[in-house]
């Protein structure tokens, strides 16, 4: 069967989006321009019921939710076996090296009929099996220049430069994505966590992005998780752990919010409701090694 072309557009109009905005606020021009100059990368799929869980996941993997998003990434490949790109989504959410090269070889395989962008996305990740980190750099520009109004493609462009610490133009690229796409999450995020960790650090810089994506995603615990760590960088402790409890109140279920909430209120001195945050991100967590770090947080 021929494949069909989807767009996987991350603009405003997608309901995903819009279901995570608070208010419908008004656009400036400036920020329609942007919007409709966005062209993205081509996804193809045999299936629509396919794409659909496939742009499930992508939201998901954009809101920092790779559990969700794999389990999506799976139910789209069970629709369209030969969904290549679905595949190397689920390698990118994976839990492990060894899901990682499986998913990342099942994409290798269904390469046939995938657009030029597909194809150069599978083409990166592979290069991660035996480090050509030139060979991505080049493969990366490659992509840009095939798709340059591609918030994602100027995205990856970002992440391989930082890779090789070249942050002044990884946060260029990144300033170029969002020039297009005003609304782009994970230019945010990764704009925010490059001032965040990396130098020169710009702390101001990280808590503007970082608000950026509590606006563009309420209703996302990660969105809360990261503007908490931005809170502690900066010592505003009281904040990061009421970002960090919002986080916890918003998914009763993450262990590292329960977590980093102990840890802002074990600086703050408040031991009593530390152990209780450490207790309640024991009990989350589903890996051994990390239930043993939070009991080691707690113990301390």
């Amino acid at each position: 069967m021929k494949k069909l072309p989807h767009l996987l557009l991350f603009l405003p109009a997608l309901a995903l989006i819009a279901g995570c905005q608070a208010e419908q606020q008004e656009e400036a021009p400036g920020e329609m321009v942007a919007a409709s100059a966005v062209v993205e990368i081509p996804v193809t799929s045999t299936s629509d019921a396919a794409m659909a869980d496939f742009t499930a996941g992508q939201h998901a993997m954009d809101m920092a939710r790779p559990q969700d998003a794999n389990e999506l990434f799976e139910a789209a490949v069970e629709k369209d076996p030969t969904f290549g790109f679905a595949y190397l989504r689920a390698a990118n959410t994976a839990a492990s090296l060894e899901e990682f090269k499986t998913n990342l070889d099942l994409a290798a395989a269904n390469m046939e009929g995938m657009s030029d962008g597909e194809r150069v996305l599978v083409e990166i990740n592979m290069t991660f099996l035996d480090s050509d980190v030139n060979k991505r750099l080049q493969l990366a520009k490659q992509l840009v220049e095939a798709y340059p109004a591609s918030p994602r493609a100027l995205l990856m462009l970002a992440n391989v430069q930082g890779t090789l610490q070249e942050h002044g133009a990884a946060r260029t690229s990144i300033k170029k994505a969002l020039e297009l796409d005003p609304t782009f999450v994970p230019g945010h995020r990764s704009l925010g966590l490059s001032y965040l960790f990396n130098d020169p650090k710009d702390f101001n810089q990280a808590e503007t992005h970082m608000q950026h994506v509590v606006e563009l995603a309420p209703e996302e615990a990660s969105a809360y998780i990261n503007l908490g760590d931005v809170f502690r960088a900066e010592q505003e402790l009281l904040e990061a752990r009421d970002s960090y409890k919002t986080a916890a109140e918003i998914d009763a279920t993450s262990a590292i919010a329960f977590s980093k909430s102990g840890h802002a209120n074990s600086f703050l001195g408040n031991y009593d409701e530390a152990r209780v945050d450490y207790d309640r991100a024991i009990e989350l967590a589903e890996v051994g090694g990390a239930k043993a770090a939070y009991a080691g947080f707690r113990a301390y």
